[in-house]
């Protein structure tokens, strides 16, 4: 009885799509140049002895040829062409699609390559990786489909599982971050009851910028938590979320109004957002603090704006203004010694300007860290603050 696999052209298979061999090219020679036998017999010895499925497909979509072993995964009754063979049934209905597509496209003679799932007989199912190429007759036109499947069910349940995995770490993760924010909140609302039944000023005003500071600290956790992206955030709906609980720290919500400018959608790695927007509270505060004695009053101007590589951060008040003795490389002010910290940490340049109406304060930095940027904390922090009269 004549080998199933002799009556295949398996010397006529392309390895480039819509390439047909040479018409001077011999019959018993694939395009490797692997001299065979006119039975083919080596090459079939090869086959039968391969630890994949190795399959011929007609154009029609019946499997002509399948090695033995390849029946013997695929769990087959009886091999093809004794057992008729669907190509496309021969996989689980949600990869019909896929079969269907990879005998079109050998009809194009183009190939093609796709995973498909095949259930085993106990119900379990099995991955496949499926190479499937055009065989070409001695006329150049596509006649038959010569596939190698794979099994790769071993590298699909580790896929799998490390998907599990990441996915558990990141419910840990945004558990944690709304543990982290709800303790934070608890303790900004203890300074906040401590401040209103404080006698001293000075304590009050120290309390409430505390408060202010550990409220912009949750806010961020709750902007991580809410984004989709936790390597980065969006600076426009944190910025103005951290605006609303600094007035709202220093009870300042009847009397000043904020406005907020900021491009929709621009984002910043996490690590430089947390530091731009921990320096934004510090010069809200300052205005808020020192700009409207009195509970005059006024309003503050928020907005960041610049191209892909800079961006420029300006708070601006219109308030009393600053002392004319006022010099921030050396001044003792916590608040002001925090944003310069921060300035240096996100490698900008923090500038004063002192004009007739309020101050104004403008911070150009990156928008991402610079390569080989060292993390280390500059000793100088004044070194990068100017003060414009």
């Amino acid at each position: 009885m004549q080998s199933p696999l002799a009556r295949t052209p398996l010397s006529l298979i392309s390895r480039e799509p819509n390439r047909a061999p040479p018409a001077d090219e011999e019959a018993g020679h694939l395009m490797a140049d692997i001299p065979l036998s006119p039975d083919s017999s080596v090459i079939e010895h090869a086959f039968e002895n391969s630890h994949d499925c190795i399959a011929v497909v007609d154009l029609q979509g019946m499997v002509v040829y399948m090695n033995l072993p390849g029946s013997y995964l695929m769990g087959l009754d009886g091999r093809p062409p004794q057992q008729r063979v669907s190509w496309s049934e021969l996989w689980s209905p949600d990869n019909h699609d896929l079969a269907e597509f990879s005998i079109d496209e050998a009809r194009s003679g183009h190939q093609c390559r796709f995973t498909a799932c095949r259930p085993t007989a106990s119900g379990l199912p099995r991955w496949w990786d499926i190479a499937a190429n055009p065989i070409f007759d001695a006329h150049g036109v596509p006649s038959q489909m010569f596939c190698v499947c794979r099994d790769v069910t071993e590298l699909k349940q580790a896929e799998r599982s490390l998907q599990q995995e990441i996915a558990c770490k990141e419910l840990l993760l945004v558990e944690a971050s709304h543990r982290v924010k709800n303790h934070l909140a608890g303790i900004a609302g203890a300074l906040a009851l401590q401040a209103r039944y404080s006698g001293d000023e000075t304590v009050r005003a120290s309390l409430q910028q505390a408060q202010s500071r550990i409220q912009a600290v949750a806010c961020i956790h709750r902007s991580l938590q809410q984004g989709r992206d936790i390597d980065r955030l969006e600076l426009c709906p944190s910025l103005a979320e951290i605006a609303r609980e600094a007035i709202a720290a220093l009870g300042a919500e009847d009397h000043i109004a904020v406005t907020i400018s900021c491009p929709q959608g621009l984002t910043m790695a996490t690590d430089r957002a947390v530091a731009l927007l921990l320096m934004t509270t510090e010069l809200i505060t300052n205005s808020l603090k020192h700009a409207y004695p009195n509970s005059n009053k006024g309003s503050v101007r928020i907005s960041i704006s610049g191209a892909q590589r800079q961006l420029l951060l300006q708070v601006d008040d219109d308030g009393r203004g600053l002392p004319n003795d006022f010099d921030p490389r050396s001044g003792t002010g916590l608040g002001m010694r925090i944003v310069q910290g921060l300035v240096a940490q996100l490698g900008g340049e923090l500038q004063i300007e002192a004009q007739s109406l309020g101050a104004h304060f403008r911070v150009r930095l990156p928008r991402d860290a610079p390569k080989n940027a060292s993390r280390d904390r500059p000793r100088n922090l004044s070194s990068n603050v100017t003060r414009m009269i």
